[in-house]
């Protein structure tokens, strides 16, 4: 077996014909034929069988197949890796990070590069349809995303590992009236001052909301999360919030004088945080134990 036969055998399987991927990689019908049969007498296996649409992968032809992309895969990984430590160039991944970026990272990101001096890191944070757009364009490497049921199909041509769960809870001071509740009603969040970090999935919430129980309070719309808690804090007020947001936004610094309330209306709003690549991208050995690194780090209250 050598790395030519794993390589034809992914080509055939593309391909689905001797004929066209003979032609594809430049060797004759014959050859490769030849090469097919030798490494199927060597594995005692049939990996292809002929029909009348081509060559159709056997069960277990898939298995090899798929073993045989990942032993070229690592193989180019591998080559790409000595490539760069020979030329002393650091390794450029390009990650986009929705507005769910945890604090964690900043401490594993400071960890892994001072383990890995190659490893170079372009951060970007977005919304999750800028970073969905990006990743789907390979303008980003990965994606680190939060999405709901209702926007999972927008997902459906890329590759997305769920990594924990999130979910809509009501935020306040500790001594805001409602803290001593264990559980709010629609009725309690329509007679408050809601004040909300602004993002596509809080605006679907406010909508479905309205539509359902009525107009909210909302004095206040924005994107940075100090403003929010001062408004908890100073103004009484309320915030809808993912605990996933709440824990690695707030909670850092100011989160002992915040209390989150479970939500009755918020069944609806179920979230998965996760990663988001494309699925012809295939991570080196040093981006995978980047990947692992982070998703180590991650954890909600």
């Amino acid at each position: 077996m050598n790395l030519d036969q794993l390589f034809y055998i992914v080509e055939i399987a593309q391909t689905r014909s001797l004929t066209q991927a003979a032609r594809n990689i430049h060797v004759s019908q014959a050859g490769l034929s030849q090469s097919l049969a030798q490494l199927e007498d060597e594995l005692q296996v049939t990996i292809f069988k002929r029909t009348v649409k081509g060559s159709e992968l056997t069960p277990e032809g898939e298995r090899i197949v798929d073993q045989a992309r990942q032993v070229l895969a690592a193989v180019a990984d591998l080559k790409a890796e000595a490539a760069s430590i020979n030329s002393n160039q650091p390794l450029l991944f390009k990650m986009g990070v929705a507005n769910e970026l945890m604090a964690q990272f900043a401490t594993e990101i400071q960890i892994f590069q001072d383990q890995h001096p190659h490893f170079q890191l372009s951060l970007a944070e977005g919304l999750t349809d800028q970073i969905v757009s990006e990743v789907r364009a390979g303008n980003l490497d990965l994606g680190f995303i939060v999405v709901n049921r209702q926007r999972y199909d927008q997902l459906l041509d890329l590759q997305f590992k769920a990594v924990m769960p999130a979910q809509f809870k009501v935020y306040m001071a500790s001594d805001h009236p409602l803290a001593k509740q264990d559980q709010l009603s629609a009725t309690d969040l329509k007679q408050v001052k809601l004040a909300v970090f602004t993002d596509e999935y809080i605006e679907d919430f406010i909508a479905d909301f309205t539509n359902q129980h009525g107009p909210l309070n909302v004095v206040l719309r924005t994107t940075a999360f100090k403003l929010v808690y001062d408004y908890m804090v100073n103004q009484g007020a309320v915030s809808i919030i993912r605990d996933s947001q709440f824990h690695n936004k707030l909670h850092q610094d100011q989160g002992s004088q915040i209390v989150g309330r479970d939500l009755q209306t918020a069944d609806r709003h179920q979230f998965m945080l996760g990663w988001l690549y494309r699925d012809d991208r295939h991570f080196n050995h040093l981006e995978r134990a980047f990947i692992q690194a982070m998703t180590a780090s991650l954890q909600v209250d």
